[in-house]
């Protein structure tokens, strides 16, 4: 909560190239903390196979038998010493784990940085590494909390925007910047979220290409999922329906994923948690 609030209040009162620089000074600064490198090392030699856990997208994430895949870039630099696998997930290309080797994974936040090529590609191969009866947590974004919060002007949850009279004016470019990176005419897509059924716009407005993958800001949205849609996804990628159950802030059926230090703490709110069962 302190590191948002501080987020917030950078973008606010300084502006978001101000935020950029301080994230990338932050980021510089936590890389090259010995202690965090000694206790990533701590945790690395004392894995245990019969406990193989995996974060996709856990940043710097220290916690017993948890292994981190993460990718590091401009917009993510992580030391190398500070994850496990470094795989950048929009590729599309085979996990380094083998066949049912992984007992838990976690995932928050993640999905809604990939096309949603990859996205279908990454459950596939969770799925794959999965062991039988093991378990995959999600957490998202949850696109029809934002789309009702923005049709009905909810600046509760709206939280992100700045004073009301700017919220009133780019509440469409901010709905559009959750989901997706296309370029558009604004007074067309005001047109379009006041008229337009959600999955209308959101089918129009969804990400298809990204044009340079070495330009790319990674820490953007480009993907957008409801509980229906996720759903979809994991039966299309090898989970059984009976299987899949939609949950909710730190209610995991397993005891290691809900404390709150360590899960589900981005958000909460205007998230979507999914648990799977394999």
């Amino acid at each position: 909560m302190i590191k948002r609030f501080i987020k917030l209040l950078i973008k606010k009162y300084v502006g978001n190239i101000a935020y950029i620089k301080a994230r990338k000074f932050y980021w510089s600064i936590r890389n090259k903390n010995i202690i965090l490198i000694l206790r990533k090392l701590f945790i690395k030699k004392n894995y245990k196979k019969d406990k193989f856990y995996l974060n996709i997208g856990g940043y710097i994430f220290l916690k017993k038998n948890w292994r981190v895949l993460e990718y590091i870039s401009e917009s993510y630099p992580i030391s190398k010493y500070l994850i496990d696998y470094n795989v950048n997930l929009l590729l599309n290309q085979k996990l380094p784990l083998s066949n049912e080797e992984v007992d838990l994974i976690y995932s928050s936040h993640t999905l809604e940085h990939l096309l949603e090529s990859s996205v279908n590609f990454n459950i596939r191969e969770n799925y794959r590494i999965l062991k039988k009866n093991g378990v995959l947590r999600i957490v998202v974004p949850d696109i029809d909390i934002l789309w009702e919060a923005c049709q009905s002007k909810d600046f509760r949850i709206l939280n992100k925007l700045g004073d009301k009279k700017e919220k009133e004016q780019n509440i469409s470019e901010y709905f559009l910047n959750n989901f997706s990176i296309k370029k558009v005419n604004k007074i067309l897509l005001e047109n379009d979220f006041n008229k337009l059924e959600k999955l209308e716009f959101l089918n129009k407005y969804q990400t298809t290409q990204i044009k340079d993958l070495n330009k790319h800001d990674y820490s953007r949205h480009i993907s957008w999922f409801n509980y229906e849609r996720m759903k979809k996804i994991l039966i299309n990628s090898g989970f059984k329906e009976e299987n899949i159950y939609k949950s909710s802030y730190l209610k995991s059926k397993k005891e290691e994923m809900k404390n709150p230090k360590f899960f589900d703490y981005t958000e909460p709110e205007t998230s979507l948690f999914i648990e799977c069962i394999k």
